[in-house]
């Protein structure tokens, strides 16, 4: 693997729903900090993805078990169009 290129996550799960949050990229342009993508399990992050894109790219997990998702702290799910969706205890 190429440890000049990475991404950083920071996973955090909400029933069948995963959210992954961008934290850090290094050298990759597809995806950039800031992004947060939902996937149901069992897909993964990379699944979201053509196959190929995480060739020599590390990718590091970080699980976050902070609670979310109540009806006074809502989870906003953004898209890399910027476009927030707004999910209260993993229901869209």
């Amino acid at each position: 693997m190429n440890k000049n290129k990475y991404i950083k996550l920071i996973m955090y799960s909400e029933g069948d729903i995963v959210f992954y949050r961008v934290i850090e990229t290094r050298n990759i342009n597809f995806v950039e900090p800031g992004y947060e993508y939902q996937v149901q399990r069992p897909k993964t992050f990379k699944d979201l993805f053509e196959p190929g894109y995480f060739e020599n790219i590390e990718v590091h997990l970080i699980e976050d078990n902070e609670p979310r998702g109540t009806s006074d702290k809502p989870i906003f799910v953004t898209t890399p169009t910027h476009n927030p969706i707004e999910a209260v205890n993993g229901n869209g």
